[in-house]
């Protein structure tokens, strides 16, 4: 599949889609049915339907996170700087995705304003359609409203006040350094949109075990805009990744809390079941390996 399009009508057991996760390691997965495919004006956008009878956005040929194991993903995405934050209730998030941040988002009682930024409409329309069972219907919520912006100028004009703001989009910050004063600007206008003690919550890819200098400095350019950071990851099984999410506060220190405190936070707030995150995944998640704290530690 890798650089061209599949024919919509095979729709069993030879088509294959390739990743390559680094110059000698591939990963591939066996696609069992076709069932959208479509070229918007900022990407190629695929739904399929797995070997596992699991079903996968893939955009630009690159696997999303499955309906197998997304909980692993947006569960951690979202809940740990809402149980950070305690009672959020005004949400931004950066790229509509598939609609599974929202649709975690809308499980917090407090939550009472979501507004999604997507520049590209098809992406909705087909994750509505196809995707059901991942969004759950969040792009219809009364409490979401969907901007098709270009993220960049939307944030530059905001002038709403958010308790937590998510980067979902595909093009990680920072991937060349040659972005760096670009990307920063991008962080210093989220930070102003901010509230007291708000967060901003990234994903930035898989997390290097070798030292890796251009995740440094990635991590150097958020320390010098923000008060704190703090990074922990999670392993997606669907992509053979361990994904690592930076979370950042405006105005305090990211600290563990106690577990007590984080049970009785998720069951005042939750509205509906989790499957991956609870107050024991939260403490994990907060003490990450060895060379994901040493990330944390650079100054």
């Amino acid at each position: 599949m890798e650089g061209i399009l599949m024919p919509l009508e095979q729709k069993s057991s030879n088509i294959w889609l390739t990743e390559h996760l680094s110059a000698g390691e591939t990963y591939q997965y066996l696609i069992s049915k076709i069932i959208t495919q479509q070229t918007s004006d900022y990407q190629d956008i695929c739904i399929v339907e797995l070997e596992n009878k699991s079903k996968a956005l893939i955009l630009n040929n690159k696997l999303q996170p499955t309906t197998f194991d997304e909980h692993m993903y947006f569960e951690p995405f979202v809940h740990i700087p809402f149980i950070h934050f305690k009672e959020p209730e005004s949400i931004l998030i950066l790229g509509a995705g598939e609609g599974a941040i929202a649709r975690e988002v809308l499980k917090w009682k407090s939550v009472k304003k979501i507004n999604i930024v997507e520049r590209d409409k098809l992406i909705v329309d087909s994750c509505s359609k196809y995707l059901p069972e991942i969004n759950k219907g969040s792009f219809k919520n009364s409490k979401v409203k969907i901007f098709y912006k270009d993220v960049n100028s939307f944030i530059s004009q905001d002038d709403n006040k958010y308790d937590v703001i998510f980067y979902n989009l595909q093009d990680p910050l920072l991937e060349e350094k040659n972005k760096i004063n670009f990307n920063k600007k991008l962080l210093l206008d989220c930070k102003s949109l901010l509230n007291k003690n708000g967060l901003m919550c990234l994903q930035m890819g898989d997390s290097p075990i070798k030292k890796n200098e251009l995740f440094i400095e990635k991590i150097k350019l958020m320390k010098s805009i923000f008060r704190s950071t703090k990074i922990y990851s999670s392993w997606i099984p669907s992509i053979c990744k361990n994904l690592s999410f930076v979370l950042m506060n405006k105005d305090k220190l990211i600290e563990s809390m106690p577990f007590n405190d984080v049970d009785m936070i998720l069951q005042r707030q939750l509205l509906d079941e989790l499957i991956f995150v609870n107050a024991k995944t939260f403490i994990g998640l907060m003490n990450p390996p060895k060379y994901i704290q040493e990330y944390d530690e650079v100054g």
